[in-house]
């Protein structure tokens, strides 16, 4: 069942996460460094970077939320 759907900058996506509350999630994709988190509730659009020259090969965040870890093929992690 589709509950929203959301204008991603994106192709396709390469990886999806979620915070462990589930209120935020942060999209990466299409080989760029850039990364965009939403809002869970009401699908609205928090931010976006681009940190990475090279495409983001993981995301998460930490445990309560307030702050995200990236990492890269360009040794970068952030």
């Amino acid at each position: 069942k589709e509950i929203a759907e959301i204008a991603s900058p994106f192709k396709a996506i390469a990886r999806l996460v979620f915070s462990s509350d589930g209120n935020k999630f942060a999209v990466s994709g299409d080989g760029s460094g850039e990364l965009v988190v939403w809002r869970s509730s009401g699908w609205n659009k928090l931010f976006s970077l681009t940190a990475h020259s090279d495409p983001i090969v993981s995301v998460s965040f930490t445990s309560d939320g307030r702050r995200i870890a990236t990492a890269s093929n360009d040794s970068i992690i952030l």
